[in-house]
Formats: structure tokens, sequence, C-alpha cells
């Protein structure tokens, strides 16, 4: 399953796909597969930098109480 998620605040947007190894991180944001995907929190990783693809790069900008 592949869902598209936006985030303008840290300028993300990006292509969510179930798991988490290396190879869906070098392409996607993984989504922790033990979380639920259609209600509530969920789990989500992704690289911040040393990759070709590091969807959570501007993670470090968010503020305690924005909203995601």
């Amino acid at each position: 399953m592949k869902f598209l998620y936006k985030y303008k605040k840290i300028n993300l947007k990006a292509q969510i796909a179930e798991g988490t190894s290396k190879e869906i991180m070098d392409e996607y944001v993984g989504h922790f597969e033990e979380t639920k995907n259609d209600k509530g929190n969920i789990g989500l990783a992704a690289h911040n930098r040393g990759y070709k693809v590091n969807y959570f790069q501007n993670l470090k900008k968010l503020k305690e109480g924005d909203e995601i």
C-alpha cells in the first residue's frame, strides 16, 4: 500500500510505503507495519541525512506544538 504525504511546513512531499527496510527507505517514507494506517497515530521512518533520498532532513525545523 502506498499513499502520498505532504507537509508544507518542512517542505515534505513523499510517498509512503509499507515497511522500513533500507530498500523501502531508499525510495519512500516507510510505515512501521505494526502501527495502524487507517486512524490514530502511525509510525513513519525515513533517512534524514547521508543517503540519496533524505525525506526527514527538515524534521529539526519542527517546534513543540506543531501539528503534523
